[in-house]
């Protein structure tokens, strides 16, 4: 995948030579293979649009790891129709949405309407953390 720009929506971009999902971010960057994303999940749709307002760590639950280095390529793989889809770690899984959060090397990541706003609540951070510890390692 080729860094650039995509179209206002950022839902395509043809920058590799053919048209791709991306996700709905508008801008594109190179992905780094070999690093593995966390993926934290709303429990309610609903409240994933209410993550807006106040997120709270009792809103979420780990869904998933995959190797990932951008945020956007996570959305693409999560997402059932994006054409890009990473079944193996869809599982039963809805497709990713607003307030969904995707951590890669230590950032957090909420899924917005448009693209990903990095989550600076160290509360959540630490919450989030917690939550992957113990989902992975049963601590």
């Amino acid at each position: 995948m080729q860094s650039g720009i995509c179209g206002s929506l950022g839902h395509w971009c043809s920058g590799s030579g053919k048209a791709e999902f991306l996700g709905y971010n508008t801008s594109v960057t190179e992905s780094i293979p070999g690093r593995l994303a966390s993926v934290f999940y709303t429990k309610d749709l609903m409240a994933g649009y209410l993550t807006n307002l106040q997120p709270k760590i009792a809103d979420y639950f780990w869904a998933t790891e995959l190797e990932a280095s951008d945020p956007e390529e996570v959305f693409a793989r999560l997402n059932r129709g994006s054409g890009r889809e990473d079944w193996a770690a869809l599982g039963k899984n809805r497709s990713m949405s607003v307030g969904d959060v995707v951590e890669i090397g230590g950032v957090y990541h909420m899924c917005r309407s448009l693209g990903f706003e990095e989550v600076v609540d160290t509360d959540l951070v630490a919450g989030l953390g917690r939550l992957k510890e113990v989902w992975k390692h049963g601590l």
